[in-house]
């Protein structure tokens, strides 16, 4: 009881030890078993930071979580079908399952679901070092529940699949697979890789939402280019959608924002994924991921102004020129080419346009036009353009030379 007592109270912030305490309790009250499980458990035992809980009881896991909320002020939001609940506190959360079992009525298909033992539900989970469990009542004694031995390969630094179909039952867990592999340093147990090498097909099982929830978890990642180039060579890249690629040079163009103080976020990470695309595979690839507006632009942008580099290849251009041309692209998109680009006048463009001619705008506004006695209509718009024009290539460099040509334009175009 006390080691693993000890590895409770030393591995979690003391917050998630009160709160599991709680739960324990509760647990106890209503005469539930109760687990620590997944992920949470499995960092626990590699000492890695735990930042939630995952719990399964032999009881109500919804009706348990409920109490929960009651007893500490939480908010819950159960999913019945499955048996889950999560519990959401100030800067906590806790998830609360039934213990269950599942049958797969066809590949890719969401699991039946069925009410079990513990033992039942770590015989469902992906991969042994996801099948532990750490009782936590009844009883003192706290023992470590390991009939598939996940401890053993915590150690070896093993990613071992369940069983020979595993991938076959949920293609998804081929992309899960990859990121454990690389998240924790670890290496594919050599069966695994090869049933994932022999399944890759069956990502054509998943769906587009599903297939997109584990694109966007591997975007996540502290090194998610480690796991793209991990997918990448092992075909699951391919096997997602078939154009996709990932390159030293994209890795390095991860490494280079990184590098200058950036991070290298989710958006940009997609822009890079999809740079290589043509616009009509970039159309499939967001139907493939069915992707949201916001990234299904950026992925669109990066594509179309990669084909527009010609035009700013030229170093005499002016700041101006080139806001007009790059302007209207998505910045995920623009730092993305940028990125990718070697030294050169439209590295150098693209460069200044991010960090400088972006920002640039007149000092003089609408208002003051009006009040210099400009009338609304055409002419107002397009002196705001001539300034902002002209502020881009430095040619006004301050209010009163604005205001200056302003009055001269004005004065033109009374005639």
């Amino acid at each position: 009881m006390a080691e693993r007592w000890a590895l409770v109270e030393n591995g979690l912030p003391p917050p998630l030890v009160a709160l599991l305490l709680r739960v324990r309790e509760l647990a106890a009250k209503e005469g539930y078993s109760l687990y620590l499980v997944g992920g949470p458990l499995r960092d626990l035992l590699l000492a890695r930071p735990v930042l939630d809980l995952d719990l399964v009881t032999e009881g109500d896991g919804p009706a348990l979580a409920s109490l929960l909320a009651k007893a500490t002020g939480g908010q819950v939001v159960a999913h019945h079908p499955f048996g889950t609940a999560k519990v959401k506190l100030p800067g906590l959360a806790v998830d609360i399952a039934t213990a269950r079992y599942e049958t797969y009525p066809h590949p890719g298909a969401l699991p039946a679901v069925y009410p079990g033992t513990i033992l039942e539900d770590l015989a469902r989970r992906d991969f042994t070092i996801n099948a532990m469990a750490l009782r936590l009542c009844p009883g003192d004694d706290w023992p470590l529940l390991d009939p598939l031995h996940g401890e053993k390969d915590l150690r070896q630094g093993l990613v071992r699949a369940l069983h020979d179909k595993s991938f076959q039952d949920d293609a998804t867990r081929i992309w899960r697979a990859v990121r454990y592999e690389q998240r924790l340093g670890f290496h594919l147990e050599d069966g695994t890789e090869n049933a994932l090498r022999r399944d890759l097909a069956y990502l054509d099982t998943i769906s587009p939402d599903r297939l997109r929830h584990e694109v966007e978890r591997t975007l996540d990642e502290s090194q998610p280019e480690r796991a793209f180039a991990r997918a990448k060579e092992l075909g699951v890249l391919a096997a997602s959608f078939p154009p996709l690629c990932w390159s030293p040079a994209k890795g390095q163009a991860v490494a280079d924002q990184t590098s200058s103080g950036r991070k290298a976020g989710p958006l940009l990470l997609l822009a890079l994924l999809a740079a290589d695309l043509t616009p009509p595979q970039a159309e499939g690839f967001i139907s493939r991921l069915a992707l949201p507006s916001r990234w299904a632009t950026a992925v669109r942008h990066t594509v179309a102004l990669r084909e527009r580099l010609g035009e700013l290849d030229d170093v005499t251009l002016r700041s101006s020129q080139v806001y007009a041309t790059v302007a209207r692209f998505d910045e995920a998109a623009i730092q993305t080419v940028s990125l990718l680009l070697p030294p050169g006048p439209a590295k150098d463009h693209l460069d200044r346009f991010l960090s400088v001619d972006r920002y640039a705008k007149p000092r003089l506004r609408g208002d003051d036009l009006l009040a210099l006695g400009v009338p609304q209509g055409p002419l107002l718009g397009s002196l705001m353009e001539e300034l902002k024009q002209k502020c881009l290539d430095g040619e006004l460099t301050g209010r009163e030379a604005e205001k200056e040509y302003v009055l001269r334009r004005l004065t033109e175009a009374k005639g």
